[in-house]
């Protein structure tokens, strides 16, 4: 079961990773923003032709330092952090990845409440004081520690109905694929036994739905037809 399991999950990430239903699936990411671990953060999502991120390209924060590294001649510089509003809209981002966090606090303010009302998820590349102080989550790609906000309510919905989706859609299967050796199995029992049920049905201890069984039956002069 674990290697068929395996086998299936092998073949649909291959499925996916190899087709064109990988771009409509990765999430569109900008970059706020543009220092040495962006340039590292870059490179690693580049290396790995199956990542979940798209990289759409850089917004350029105000009075940014001269000192840091130019900017990846494979990501376009979309604008400046005046127009965020227009750019996320414009370029359809999912994700906008701050890579410095040195803007007035009002900025600031601004920044997350515009990613909340856009639907955007906002990460942050940390420096190391702020990993300890931070309640958010930390994750890392590739060499690079990355900060994030995402515990947005659509996300939350969306996880749900996907959970439940791909539960009935594992089931239905589950039920199709078994369903030939279940009437099998029916037949040899009426057979067996023609004046007895097909299933039996034990009631737990819990107030719960009892569990259903294909029917291994006996007869007891005094009870009659029982499952075992």
């Amino acid at each position: 079961m674990l290697a068929l399991l395996y086998a299936w999950r092998s073949l649909f990430y291959a499925f996916v990773a190899s087709s064109k239903l990988r771009g409509r699936i990765q999430q569109r990411v900008a970059l706020l923003g543009w220092t040495a671990e962006a340039q590292a953060l870059v490179a690693d999502i580049q290396q790995t032709a199956a990542h979940p991120f798209r990289l759409v390209g850089i917004v350029e924060l105000p009075a940014e330092d001269q000192s840091r590294p130019p900017f990846s001649g494979a990501l376009p510089l979309l604008g400046g952090f005046a127009d965020l509003p227009a750019l996320l809209e414009r370029h359809e981002i999912d994700v906008l990845i701050a890579v410095r966090l040195d803007l007035p606090r009002a900025d600031l303010a601004r920044l997350v409440e515009l990613c909340e009302r856009s639907y955007v998820e906002l990460k942050i590349i940390p420096s190391v004081f702020q990993i300890f102080v931070s309640g958010l989550r930390l994750q890392t790609f590739g060499r690079v520690p990355v900060l994030g906000v995402e515990d947005l309510a659509i996300n939350k919905l969306f996880n749900r109905a996907l959970k439940r989706g791909t539960d009935l859609f594992g089931a239905i299967v589950g039920l199709v694929l078994s369903a030939p050796v279940v009437a099998l199995f029916a037949v040899l029992i009426k057979r067996e036994s023609p004046a007895g049920p097909i299933f039996f049905r034990q009631s737990g201890w819990a107030p719960t739905p009892g569990l259903h069984s294909l029917q291994v039956a006996q007869h007891d002069a005094g009870r009659g037809w029982t499952g075992r």
